[in-house]
């Protein structure tokens, strides 16, 4: 069986992440393409981490953004104020890939 693939076209995902750092796990959600509905997402998928993962750190949980193109472009800071581009070429990585890709970075 193949890994899932990150290259779900216009995705946010949040990596929970313990105070320990330790990855407890993941929760994605599709956007409209927008950085306005992204954020909006990322508030979503937030609540749900917390509902589903209560050990997670909000400061420690990584939250990312796929682009149309299927390219792993951008983060959402904690608070949701900030959006940064990324400069981490992911190409046709597994989610298990990029997950130990961002414990690096």
């Amino acid at each position: 069986m193949n890994p899932l693939k990150i290259f779900i076209p216009n995705t946010v995902f949040r990596i929970a992440i313990t105070n320990d750092g330790n990855m407890i796990g993941v929760v994605l959600k599709k956007f409209d393409g927008t950085i306005e509905h992204a954020i909006m997402v990322a508030q979503e998928i937030s609540i749900d981490m917390f509902n589903n993962y209560p050990d997670a750190s909000n400061i420690q949980s990584f939250i990312g953004i796929v682009d149309r193109e299927g390219k792993f472009k951008k983060t959402i800071s904690p608070n949701f104020k900030i959006v940064t581009d990324i400069n981490i070429e992911l190409g046709n990585q597994s989610l298990i890939e990029i997950f130990r890709m961002i414990e690096e970075y």
